[in-house]
């Protein structure tokens, strides 16, 4: 009876023959789904570099055209800078004439624009009509080379004036300044541009004898010969309007003091020497342009 309940229980050899064939071939379809496996995982990690490759080429590229778009953008800002320069060295160069009779004497050295093409050819384009535009605006110096009919009718009257006996004739100095001030303030021309191109004499001087003018009497020949000037200026309308051309085209240049002339306080002086110190500024870079335009 026991031998009989082993035999029963024992697995025969075809059982186990089924079960080794069974486990092969189980065995076999897992190493062809590890070898397609891997495979695919080999094509995804070619694909994958492939892909990053592709991906840090067209990173270097952006990268190299951004550095290309920088670089361009640097030259133009530089560009865009030199043009700024050159259009107040233009105005600059448009008024070397004009003030030249008035710029304190200086030491010009060489200016670093002296080798720069971009300059040069600015500066040799604009030369063609500078000579034009500062021969209209000139001619309010009486002394200047450029002087034209507007400065000899000028002397003419001071001659007529100062020359036939007339020192007896005296003019209301006082009145006189209060119209000038008065139509400086209407015209909206600066003390500066005034006393530059009508007068000869700087702000400092010209705001003197508008705040507190002589009388006619004290005056030398050479003191009544600025009222004379004043009094020619305010009865010949074109020289009023050329002197406003000039003041328009010189303001953004020159800053005029607008504040009124009699006045004495401390603001005043400050404002009268700053003004100054300006104008000697400008007039020594003044100064190098013309040497630049002349060589």
């Amino acid at each position: 009876m026991d031998l009989c309940v082993f035999t029963a229980a024992s697995p025969t050899s075809a059982d186990l023959e089924t079960m080794v064939t069974m486990k092969d071939h189980h065995i076999q379809r897992l190493e062809q789904e590890v070898r397609r496996l891997q495979r695919l995982l080999q094509e995804v990690q070619e694909r994958t570099a492939n892909h990053v490759a592709l991906l840090q080429q067209q990173l270097a590229n952006k990268s190299q055209h951004i550095e290309r778009l920088q670089a361009k953008l640097q030259s133009q800002q530089d560009y865009e800078k030199i043009k700024t320069e050159l259009r107040t060295l233009r105005v600059l160069v448009q008024t070397t004439d004009e003030v030249s009779g008035f710029c304190p004497p200086s030491d010009v050295r060489s200016v670093s624009v002296v080798n720069d093409p971009v300059i040069q050819k600015e500066m040799f384009h604009h030369s063609a009509g500078k000579e034009e535009a500062l021969n209209e605006s000139s001619s309010f110096i009486s002394g200047s080379p450029a002087s034209s009919s507007s400065s000899l009718s000028i002397q003419s009257f001071i001659k007529e004036e100062t020359g036939s006996g007339d020192d007896e004739q005296e003019f209301d100095t006082t009145r006189l300044a209060q119209q000038v001030k008065e139509a400086l303030q209407r015209l909206n021309i600066g003390q500066r541009v005034f006393g530059h191109y009508v007068l000869g004499l700087s702000q400092g001087t010209v705001s003197d004898i508008l705040a507190r003018p002589k009388p006619w009497s004290k005056l030398t020949s050479r003191g009544r010969e600025p009222f004379l000037r004043m009094k020619h200026f305010l009865s010949d309308e074109h020289s009023i309007r050329k002197l406003s051309d000039i003041q328009e085209r010189l303001r953004g240049v020159f800053v005029p003091w607008v504040g009124p002339p009699d006045r004495s306080s401390d603001d005043d002086v400050i404002k009268n020497i700053l003004d100054q110190s300006r104008l000697e500024s400008q007039c020594s870079l003044i100064s190098q342009i013309s040497l630049l335009t002349q060589i």
